[in-house]
């Protein structure tokens, strides 16, 4: 029994320790100064009660993890065209896209680049970069969620299709779509 354990901090999970292992060795250059910000993401700190926030930062203190001093700085968005490899860069990182099969389903949002939302990017970018296929954005309403996400598919020349959902929603809503074929209803997966 630890000290961590009897303050109800969970240890992280083997998936966790994965993603972790995996963004570490994506980007060795910001292992040490990220990985404090990579373990409290992970941790869902903001959202641990205070006494937990604290117990986890005084573990992370003792185990000499860095501070991340990106907050203080400005981060820089660039994108370099199709004459120029097709890369997307946020702050220090870079990813290479491809160009959108269904250009028409590619979003344009108007987006005004503020500070915090270009260091979610940031992070965002570096995640998609280092493997990860899925990202779950929490937040309040109205916090931008939607136009994060978007602004990011446009960056990134990626796709978007909007499923809404509802307190009736299934999972074979979801996952299947009716259509017609010859005159017949067909359920065929969802985009």
């Amino acid at each position: 029994q630890t000290v961590a354990s009897t303050m109800g901090l969970k240890p992280l999970s083997t998936r966790q320790i994965a993603r972790l292992a995996r963004t570490m060795h994506s980007f060795p250059e910001n292992a040490g100064k990220e990985l404090r910000e990579h373990v409290r993401s992970i941790m869902l700190a903001q959202f641990l009660p205070k006494a937990q926030q604290k117990m986890l930062d005084q573990i992370m203190d003792e185990c000499k993890f860095e501070y991340d001093d990106h907050e203080s700085t400005d981060i820089e968005i660039n994108i370099k065209g199709a004459n120029e490899d097709n890369i997307v860069k946020i702050g220090d990182i870079e990813m290479r896209v491809e160009p959108p099969t269904h250009p028409e389903l590619v979003p344009s949002p108007l987006f005004f680049e503020i500070p915090s939302h270009k260091r979610v990017l940031r992070d965002i970018l570096e995640s998609l970069a280092s493997g990860e296929k899925h990202l779950l954005l929490i937040g309040n309403q109205g916090v931008g969620k939607n136009k994060l996400a978007d602004y990011m598919c446009e960056l990134l020349g990626a796709e978007r299709e909007y499923i809404q959902l509802h307190r009736d929603s299934t999972v074979g809503s979801v996952t299947l779509s009716p259509g017609l074929k010859n005159g017949l209803v067909v359920f065929e997966d969802s985009p």
